[in-house]
């Protein structure tokens, strides 16, 4: 392993740079990925990382039967609700 660190015009990004057994490389950036935590599992999904999306999908399909069972007062149609959860 391999630590990189790149100047942007106003950051230094930072990777961890790897070669796996075939010699190719591979840089990882350092750091907070904003998409996987907003996205979580359709981000792991898309990153192909399949066991992590097996264990986040159903955590946060419970969260948002929990959260349209709350009632909330902004959404008063049962269905509208479904729509903005999803999306």
């Amino acid at each position: 392993m391999l630590s990189v660190a790149v100047k942007g015009v106003n950051t230094v990004r930072k990777f961890n740079v790897y070669r796996d057994e075939d010699g190719i490389y591979e840089a990882v950036k350092k750091g907070w990925c904003w998409p996987a935590f907003f996205f979580g599992s359709i981000w792991a999904l898309f990153s192909g990382l399949w066991v992590a999306a097996f264990f986040i999908f159903p955590i946060d399909f419970l969260l948002t039967v929990a959260g349209n069972r709350s009632g909330d007062p902004y959404v008063s149609d049962p269905k509208l609700r479904w729509v903005i959860s999803a999306g």
